[in-house]
């Protein structure tokens, strides 16, 4: 186990699954990759039934970014005393979407993440864990 995924949002539960990720990293000598989706999924502002102004709309998306720069930059700090190669990707989209897609086009060996997050708690496991699961074809740990 080479390379190991690690899909965060800032929650408690993705926390969890850096502890874990770095555990496993340290027994497998792996590298770890720090992956944060900004959601785009609730920018319908068109569909809103109030008028959004264009600058409103993009003090929102920058909000967003420098929220996602923030939460990689503390998972960055979470797993500063590990002695293995870390590295950060942030995307633009569909949170589950994106972590499929990057999980499958970037030849990764596990997946860790979080059993539900910002979203709040669908059931047993969230619905981006759910869907991630169901969705690639590798070892996949959810953790609480």
């Amino acid at each position: 186990m080479k390379k190991i995924l690690v899909p965060i949002d800032g929650s408690l539960n993705s926390a969890n699954s850096l502890e874990m990720a770095k555990e496993m990293a340290t027994a497998f000598d792996s590298k770890i990759t720090i992956l944060y989706v900004i959601d785009v999924e609730d920018n319908n502002y068109s569909s809103n039934p109030y008028k959004f102004s264009p600058e409103l709309i993009h003090k929102i998306t920058t909000e967003k970014s420098l929220l996602a720069s923030k939460i990689l930059e503390d998972a960055t700090k979470k797993l500063c005393d590990f002695n293995g190669v870390v590295e950060t990707k942030l995307l633009t989209g569909n949170p589950a979407d994106k972590i499929i897609e990057y999980a499958k086009n970037n030849d990764f060996d596990f997946v860790i993440l979080g059993s539900s997050g910002m979203g709040g708690i669908r059931g047993a496991i969230g619905s981006i864990a759910r869907r991630v699961t169901l969705s690639i074809n590798l070892p996949t740990l959810i953790v609480r």
